[in-house]
């Protein structure tokens, strides 16, 4: 007959490292992290920030200059987050433009540019 197998005891299984146990820390879905920044906080440096929007659009990345306030969205108004992807201090020191709101944009223009 063939090899019987024996079965691994829980302590066994537990000694040879399996499975390790890993740590986590939960989040409250209401905290945000310290690199994130909500609409209507100031920059705290110029550079590219990560902008995520709350259901209605992907993330994308917008130019943002240190003492600018992070502006809202105007299809989701208040509900976007910046995260600082990219520092970049000296950009723009000649001149810059300044964004208010970001506009919507319709899927129908995102079609036609594809």
């Amino acid at each position: 007959m063939g090899q019987r197998i024996e079965p691994i005891a829980a302590s066994n299984f537990l000694l040879m490292g399996y499975p390790k146990k890993r740590s986590f820390l939960v989040h409250s879905s209401s905290a945000i992290p310290e690199n994130r920044f909500q609409t209507g906080r100031v920059a705290p440096e110029t550079g590219i920030y990560r902008v995520v929007h709350n259901n209605h659009r992907l993330p994308h990345e917008v130019v943002i200059l240190r003492g600018q306030i992070f502006p809202r969205c105007s299809k989701c108004f208040g509900s976007v987050l910046f995260e600082l992807a990219h520092a970049a201090p000296d950009l723009f020191q000649s001149g810059f433009c300044r964004v208010y709101e970001l506009p919507a944009i319709e899927q129908e223009s995102i079609e036609t540019c594809a």
